[in-house]
């Protein structure tokens, strides 16, 4: 039972003291880090980074839509036209 208080107090100690740490962090440079949540709120925000869209799982049973149908259309024809010039 001892050794099981101390072996518990050795594991969480250094995670104690880093959370003291960067506490103290915060503490002693408060325009810093805001000035960094700002920083970051700013680059959430920007347009001009790409960003992934979101795309869903069509499945077989689902309809085209207009715009996946005009695709497929000219991608059909596509391979339509350089089919027949070879």
């Amino acid at each position: 039972m001892f050794s099981e208080k101390i072996s518990t107090r050795v594991r969480v100690r250094p995670q104690f003291e880093a959370a003291l740490a960067e506490h103290d962090k915060k503490e002693a440079y408060p325009e810093a880090v805001a000035q960094a949540h700002a920083d970051f709120a700013d680059l959430q925000g920007a347009d001009d980074i790409p960003r992934p869209r979101r795309t869903r799982i069509r499945r077989p049973a689902d309809l085209l839509t207009p715009e996946e149908a005009d695709l497929r259309q000219r991608l059909q024809d596509q391979v339509l036209r350089s089919s027949e010039t070879e």
